[in-house]
């Protein structure tokens, strides 16, 4: 703890139990939980990305479609200065806000080709990729990534292409 964020040491201060305090700082694997989340959010409000994203990384992005974690974790990189990364969680968000566009629009443009969605689908995060079916995305990513050129049924249109090759 010798070494550890100010801020970090006022937060840890709220706490009653040891064991709680002592997971906040372990950031490897899994969905991050509330504590964890609620301790980025102060970071952030504070003005430090850096420790909110110490303790986002790693944890949430793995499996799951998590709209909540993307946009916390993309306000913690976008005040990092990792535009592109940052706006590929804002983009998988949902949440469309005019400080996230610049960031999301970047991203797009450097991973989106309309006459190729694999190449936007390869650099999402894996809860992403899997879902196939633009139903199951958010309402706003959904019709993004229809304008994007992205199929309706991606297992469908992979299957079509393999069998045309």
């Amino acid at each position: 703890m010798g070494n550890a964020h100010p801020t970090f040491l006022i937060l840890l201060s709220e706490y009653k139990y040891q064991k709680e305090i002592i997971w906040v700082g372990h950031y490897r694997g899994g969905v991050p939980k509330k504590i964890k989340r609620d301790h980025a959010r102060a970071f952030l409000d504070a003005g430090d990305s850096i420790a909110a994203v110490r303790i986002l990384a790693g944890g949430g992005s793995t499996y799951a479609y998590d709209v909540d974690y993307f946009e916390l974790f993309g306000r913690a990189l976008l005040g990092c200065g990792e535009i592109d990364n940052a706006g590929r969680f804002l983009f998988l968000s949902g949440v469309r806000r005019p400080e996230y566009d610049a960031a999301i629009k970047s991203f797009l443009s450097k991973n989106s080709d309309p006459n190729n969605f694999r190449q936007l689908q390869s650099q999402l995060t894996k809860g992403a990729r899997v879902m196939w079916t633009l139903k199951q995305f958010p309402p706003t990513v959904s019709s993004d990534l229809q304008a994007l050129g992205w199929p309706e049924d991606t297992q469908v249109t992979q299957l079509c292409r393999t069998k045309v090759e």
